[in-house]
């Protein structure tokens, strides 16, 4: 199926595809301008080649116009002469794409009980006081929010436990600032959550703030300035 969200924040905008087609169906849809097929050709992973394609094709969604997706170094992704900021996730079945005017970091999960067997792996003391740590959702949402500042922090962050501190989520608030009209109607709305944390920056724990969309099938977490 094509794009079945859409997000519109203060100065960001997301989109997410679920990957429902075949991978000649999904490299139809590209746009003229977009070659990728020695980029395809050079990957072996299936799964990998479905999100590249779904990368591109919601790329050309959110900004309309045409673009060079390149990554440093470090394998992070950016638009080449482009003063866009970019973010791009996976999970099962699914690929978040986001655009932002400042620096943005995002990380999309299915429900799955795997972040219950590694709880100790990423969760501080404090936090497992913060959460019912015996249900799904806030460790996953905890989880997704510390993948989405490792992407945004501008250095390594090595230990998840360590290195970034959530301290707070608010309670959910029904669709918010989620302009309607984006949104696939046959995809439920979800909440979003409010939550802030810090992360260790040249040696200074550093707040940040973020947001968590929850719906049935995923939750996509996101830095915001």
């Amino acid at each position: 199926m094509p794009i079945c969200q859409q997000l519109h924040f203060e100065h960001s905008q997301f989109a997410v595809w679920k990957i429902t087609e075949k991978l000649d169906e999904l490299i139809a849809l590209l746009p003229d301008y977009i070659d990728i097929s020695t980029k395809l050709n050079n990957t072996k992973n299936e799964k990998r080649k479905f999100e590249l394609v779904c990368e591109y094709l919601l790329l050309h969604h959110l900004l309309n116009k045409p673009f060079e997706l390149c990554h440093k170094e470090n394998g992070s992704p950016y638009l080449k002469n482009s003063n866009k900021f970019i973010t791009i996730s996976h999970t099962i079945g699914y690929v978040a794409v986001g655009i932002a005017d400042t620096r943005i970091g995002a990380d999309i999960e299915i429900f799955r009980n795997k972040v219950l067997n590694i709880l100790d792996k990423f969760l501080t003391d404090k936090e497992k006081k913060l959460i019912d740590t015996q249900n799904l959702l806030e460790p996953l949402i905890i989880w997704c929010c510390k993948e989405s500042i490792f992407k945004y922090a501008p250095l390594p962050l090595y230990d998840f436990s360590k290195d970034i501190n959530i301290l707070e989520i608010s309670k959910p608030h029904d669709n918010f600032n989620i302009n309607k009209n984006e949104i696939d109607l046959s995809s439920k709305q979800g909440n979003v959550y409010f939550i802030n944390g810090e992360y260790m920056n040249n040696g200074f724990m550093t707040a940040i703030s973020l947001n968590s969309y929850v719906t049935n099938d995923y939750i996509l977490s996101f830095t915001k300035d």
